[in-house]
């Protein structure tokens, strides 16, 4: 009988440790997912935000002519098709007086969600572009 209850106590330990064991598991899996699902939304906030400045820059240098024009990349932040896109930068420009309102908003197409926008005026020199024009 003493035998039979050494072995009882020992099976319950087991058990027991193997179940603090799989709890323990389970906590360090979710925060290794959490951990990741944080990376790549930290990664595409950073892409958003060098992008969409690198072509508020361009704007601002006078470099695009455009009223509305969309860019699309993939999930390594590569240039690509609409069909194949991860990510969409849309540019939207709109004039009223010669003042430009210009928009450049970053979105994430799988979530459907708005990572960055950034929205800025620019005042239209006409008369600086007419001389560059003769």
């Amino acid at each position: 009988m003493n035998k039979h209850s050494k072995a009882s106590l020992f099976l319950m330990e087991l058990i027991i440790a193997l179940l603090l064991f799989a709890v323990t598991s389970a906590v360090c899996v979710r925060v290794f997912v959490a951990t990741h699902l944080t990376n790549e939304q930290s990664k595409a906030l950073q892409f958003a935000t060098i992008e969409t400045q690198n072509i508020a820059e361009q704007i601002r240098a006078d470099a695009w002519d455009f009223q509305t024009e969309t860019l699309c990349f993939d999930r390594n932040f590569q240039k690509t098709f609409e069909d194949n896109a991860r990510y969409r930068i849309q540019i939207q420009k709109t004039e009223s007086k010669g003042l430009w309102e210009i928009t450049i908003q970053t979105t994430d197409l799988e979530k459907s969600r708005e990572i960055y926008t950034l929205s800025f005026q620019q005042y239209e020199d006409y008369s600086a572009r007419e001389e560059t024009k003769k």
